[in-house]
């Protein structure tokens, strides 16, 4: 029987982390025209982070997907404890790196059976391997409905936004203290960890599922208007019909 206690209700997404510098909020003096910011002049690569998190609060240590195809031992520097380090030719998660995610997973999470919210992405609910992995291992698969994770899913309602802050904070600590220096995958780990320690709160990880309705289960914590269909639905539908 599967359990519904908060410890056994999870959610696990991915974000995208660069390595830039993206510009902040800058104090001066009113009137100033020349307002100057230390940052990096390259556009950044992307780096994805995947997270999970229950609806007690607890969070399982990230997998962070570097682009490229050799991963060196020192991409690991400084990252939060447990973290487990990929690479990807894309630079995003795939079917095959979901389910080394899955087993990671598997090996945090009690050992009762339990239930993991994702999206509709190919990787997470599109392959057999997966599938059978997570049947085999009591794992229960939940794909949240597509267009619906901006009000459904829970790191996306309380979690990236922190964790981005404070990862932009860092970034901005680290190139300050390193003039003439940028963020590079070496770096990356270790201001993630920086970043990580502080958005990772029982709070923030509670306070999603409580938003989205998951738990408590809530029917009022999505707004009305959120199951009206949206004007480009509506002029679509009118095209359709001329």
């Amino acid at each position: 029987m599967l359990r519904t206690s908060p410890h056994a209700i999870y959610n696990a997404d991915e974000t995208g982390l660069q390595l830039h510098l993206r510009p902040g909020k800058v104090l001066a003096a009113k009137g100033d025209k020349s307002v100057l910011q230390v940052t990096n002049s390259e556009r950044g690569q992307n780096v994805a982070v995947m997270a999970c998190c229950n609806a007690a609060g607890n969070f399982i240590p990230p997998m962070i997907i570097f682009k490229g195809v050799r991963c060196k031992p020192e991409f690991a520097d400084g990252s939060p404890p447990g973290t487990l380090i990929e690479m990807s030719e894309s630079g995003y998660i795939s079917a095959d790196l979901f389910l080394s995610w899955l087993k990671h997973f598997n090996k945090y999470r009690p050992a009762e059976n339990c239930i993991l919210l994702v999206d509709g992405h190919a990787s997470h609910v599109k392959s057999l391997e997966v599938l059978d992995y997570a049947s085999d291992n009591g794992i229960t698969l939940i794909c949240l409905p597509p267009h619906t994770t901006h009000y459904l899913q829970p790191l996306d309602r309380s979690f990236f936004k922190p964790l981005k802050v404070y990862y932009d904070q860092a970034c901005r600590s680290f190139i300050s203290n390193h003039a003439g220096r940028s963020v590079t995958k070496l770096q990356f780990s270790s201001l993630l960890n920086q970043a990580w320690g502080k958005a990772t709160t029982t709070e923030t990880g509670t306070n999603g599922f409580r938003i989205c309705g998951i738990y408590p289960i809530s029917r009022q914590a999505i707004p009305e208007h959120a199951y009206a269909p949206s004007g480009v639905s509506e002029i679509c539908a009118f095209v359709g019909t001329s």
